[in-house]
């Protein structure tokens, strides 16, 4: 049974750091469609200062464009991103902690950022439907 548990444990792991790489990549190359790709509609998301619902891709889009400027505003290279830890829930859902650092050049651009998603498969697809971020807002 441990061993079932250690493989889940490493699936749930992957799935979670491909999430992780498509989103940061599709950030970086400000690529949307490929960062949309990533989500489930509707998708909650939620910061120090609230809930925010997305209940479309033009709602993703105003978060994108507002990531994407901090990204430039900070000459962001890349992120450093790290998962900490994804479970499966069930069969068709994952709960994953992770961090990002922010990184321009060498060196880091503000504290870590800690997040939880909650991953469903969708389909084929697994996709993030609700993520919560230990930051005041995203923009």
């Amino acid at each position: 049974m441990l061993k079932t548990q250690e493989a889940q444990s490493l699936e749930a792991r992957r799935i979670h750091e491909e999430l992780l790489e498509r989103t940061g990549h599709a950030l970086l190359a400000e690529e949307f469609e490929n960062y949309l790709e990533c989500f489930s509609m509707p998708l909650n998301i939620v910061t120090l200062s609230g809930r925010k619902p997305v209940t479309s891709p033009d709602d993703l889009k105003v978060i994108f464009d507002g990531v994407s400027a901090r990204i430039s505003r900070f000459n962001v290279t890349h992120f450093s991103r790290n998962c900490l830890s994804a479970v499966f829930v069930d069969d068709q859902t994952i709960h994953a902690a992770h961090e990002t650092r922010m990184v321009s050049g060498s060196f880091l651009v503000g504290p870590a950022i800690p997040a939880f998603s909650v991953i469903k498969k969708i389909g084929s697809s697994w996709k993030v439907s609700d993520q919560e971020y230990a930051v005041q807002n995203l923009e």
